[in-house]
């Protein structure tokens, strides 16, 4: 048989469009998730899966995003929420940006309000584009507590009661 006889040609063709190794493949995953502060070192008899925050009235939230697939992601979309665990309040955000086969990108920061000695839920998580089959690494979950404000009072004790002095 010719190289180039329909027949040969067509047979080629169907084994490249059934290739699996030629499909596109999407697969956005989140690398890291950095908060700030940082969590302190796990205090004895604290809650386990639970990040200790410093007392604070902000929490910032980095992220990387990954684009491990095949195929550029032109709407890349990640989604995070801060639920309070007390009063059951949440804050959400969302930022999409285009990544390219291969890349990864830092998330512009997300802040957050957030109340000293209140623990919170902080998900992260990945609009999966259609055709994404692998869940890996799309939404990440953290138990933060955030420690209780602590000043020392007119006596010198210390105190979680730090209203302003009159």
């Amino acid at each position: 048989p010719q190289l180039w006889a329909p027949d040969a040609v067509a047979s080629q063709i169907d084994l490249m469009s059934t290739s699996p190794t030629l499909a596109a493949v999407h697969y956005l995953a989140i690398r890291t998730v950095q908060t700030s502060p940082p969590a302190l070192p796990t205090p004895p008899g604290a809650a386990p899966n639970t990040s200790v925050i410093t007392p604070t009235t902000q929490l910032s939230v980095d992220v990387v995003l990954a684009n491990d697939g095949s195929v550029s992601e032109p709407h890349a979309t990640v989604h995070y929420s801060m639920a309070s665990q007390s009063s059951g309040a949440t804050s959400s955000r969302t930022h999409t940006v285009a990544l390219s086969s291969g890349a990864s990108q830092a998330l512009p920061t997300a802040n957050f309000g957030v109340t000293p000695g209140t623990t919170y839920v902080l998900t992260v998580s990945v609009d999966v584009p259609a055709g994404q089959t692998q869940l890996a690494g799309t939404a990440v979950q953290y138990v933060l507590a955030i420690s209780p404000a602590t000043c020392v009072n007119r006596k010198g004790a210390v105190s979680t009661n730090c209203s302003p002095r009159s």
